[in-house]
């Protein structure tokens, strides 16, 4: 049994009945209208059942994939299910949670046109986790203005609204996705109007545009008829294509058992005939292969930067507003990566778009860790707050991932008194009879951390329940203010490190890490943040942490 979503279980003998309920609960024919769109068993050629799956809706492919995996879980006997099967249920379920919001059918709409899906799958996804916070919520209408594009919904408070966007990098991955598939099969078409075999490798060492395309193939099918295997590029160096054959011979058979043949390409079409001589060798020849590399970079802060921008332009003026920004890799250090890097540029950016109280990048993978049972689904916010907002975050409205509670220190006090009454909440805290450390450091919520002070320390006291290297991407402490303007959180990263996150609006987000694997489980340790003029440095148990970033 496995748990999906709070008091969903699957299970071999429910997962298909699950399935059912969520196709039911959506629509039968609205979703039967979407899966139409991919039926692979229509199609033959592995170019051609590329092609089919580009042109289908998203979700098509991915029932189709979910399908499968019920098939194989009933056959062995236990839960079969890929990583996207997960994500995909957990989002159907919390869809259908949703189904009683007024103007649903604008999210519905989008999700059947297949319209920027994954963005209106991430939307679906925010827009649960906020309800489940108890916050009111409300879809706002699509702007019947030309060229004008509201937010996705409010979050309502008695201290007012605030407008909240959704979007998702995932959507622009596909769309280079999709530039390829088109370069490819140019590619493919061009080899098989010649006799020979050929091997095209395509390399990008920047980001494939849509204007590429025609460029590409054309130099592609120029090389090819001309019968020239001189490496070739782009205009402006970005794109690189090498050529090279497998056979001198025009229309020659290749003796052999196809060995040098790649058995599959991570992105890429491999074609060939094959067949046996007079006395049973086999034999192949025609081979055609289209191998593309595309650029691949952590560096993804241009188009979350361009999420920005974009968002700002959908919040009224005098509104407050979040923007919440899917970074959609699925390995926890490669996430990681993307959102280091984005975040002080984001952070920068903020200034200067004033509508925008913050801009959360979140990401989703699945634990290496999970117990039988649990929930392996694994969520990570880097919540990145506004200095300067034009209009405050209004009161009664916390950003999701600040986990704020509610609690607060009492009001108009000297950094001191906020420490006494942080250490008031922590001692109480050690009284109680807790099993999971995490959860119940939660319950103190805001401190704050960094005052007007030109230097101070603070000392934090915190324990371990299980080894470090079984909670990557666990916060061991976490606390945070309602609009996320100031931040601590301990944690053991995704790239196995013990860190330290500190967020303040002076001077944004300061990062230090350590590799403590060896901390002693059952016991407290102690956590040293001090400052001054000269900078920041953190301790562990005595031990210096690196700084980073």
């Amino acid at each position: 049994m496995q748990e999906i979503n709070p008091g969903i279980t699957l299970s071999v003998e429910n997962i298909r009945s699950t399935c059912e309920m969520l196709r039911k609960a959506i629509g039968v024919q609205r979703f039967d209208r979407i899966t139409a769109t991919f039926k692979p068993e229509t199609v033959k050629g592995m170019a051609a059942y590329r092609r089919h799956r580009y042109l289908a809706h998203p979700l098509a492919v991915e029932w189709h994939e979910l399908m499968q995996a019920v098939d194989n879980s009933e056959a062995q006997g236990k839960l079969a299910l890929p990583e996207r099967s997960f994500y995909l249920l957990d989002q159907l379920i919390r869809l259908k949670g949703l189904l009683g919001l007024a103007d649903i059918d604008r999210i519905l709409t989008k999700l059947e046109t297949g319209r920027e899906y994954f963005s209106t799958m991430f939307e679906i996804y925010i827009l649960s986790c906020y309800r489940d916070l108890g916050a009111l919520i409300e879809i706002v209408p699509e702007s019947k203005v030309p060229g004008v594009r509201t937010a996705d919904f409010l979050v309502k408070a008695k201290g007012g609204n605030c407008y909240v966007e959704c979007k998702s990098l995932e959507d622009m991955s596909r769309e280079e996705q999709h530039f390829y598939e088109e370069v490819q099969e140019g590619a493919m078409r061009a080899m098989d109007a010649n006799t020979r075999s050929w091997r095209i490798e395509i390399r990008a060492t920047r980001i494939l545009r849509g204007r590429d395309i025609v460029d590409i193939v054309k130099l592609v099918t120029k090389s090819i008829v001309a019968d020239d295997l001189t490496p070739i590029a782009s205009s402006d160096g970005g794109i690189t294509i090498k050529f090279s054959r497998f056979s001198s011979f025009p229309e020659g058979w290749i003796t052999g058992t196809q060995d040098d043949i790649p058995r599959s390409l991570s992105m890429g079409y491999i074609e060939c005939e094959t067949g046996t001589d007079l006395i049973g060798n086999p034999r192949y020849k025609r081979v055609m292969i289209v191998e593309c590399e595309p650029y691949l970079s952590n560096d993804e802060s241009k188009r979350i930067l361009a999420d920005v921008n974009s968002a700002h332009g959908q919040i009224p003026d005098g509104s407050s507003g979040i923007v919440h920004i899917e970074i959609p890799f699925k390995k926890g250090d490669r996430l990681l990566e993307v959102s280091d890097l984005a975040y002080q540029r984001a952070f920068g950016l903020l200034k200067k778009k004033r509508r925008l109280n913050a801009v959360i990048l979140c990401a989703r993978t699945l634990s290496k860790n999970a117990k039988e049972g649990e929930n392996p689904i694994q969520n990570y916010e880097a919540i990145v707050p506004n200095s300067i907002p034009a209009t405050p975050l209004p009161e009664g409205i916390a950003i999701l991932g600040t986990d704020f509670s509610g609690m607060k220190p009492p009001e108009k006090t000297s950094l001191w008194s906020d420490i006494k009454w942080f250490w008031k909440q922590l001692r109480l805290w050690l009284k109680e009879d807790v099993k999971e450390w995490p959860t119940s450091i939660r319950k103190i919520s805001q401190l704050a951390m960094l005052g007007a002070n030109a230097e101070g320390t603070i000392v934090i006291e915190f324990g371990i329940n299980e080894p470090m290297t079984s909670q990557l991407g666990k916060s061991l402490v976490f606390f945070s203010s309602p609009d996320g303007a100031k931040q601590l959180r301990l944690w053991q990263s995704f790239a196995n490190h013990f860190r330290v996150d500190v967020v303040h609006p002076t001077f944004g987000r300061r990062t230090f890490r350590g590799d403590l694997n060896h901390l002693e489980v059952g016991r407290l340790h102690k956590l040293a943040v001090g400052w001054s003029m000269e900078g920041m440095s953190a301790f562990v148990n005595g031990e210096e942490l690196e700084p980073i970033g």
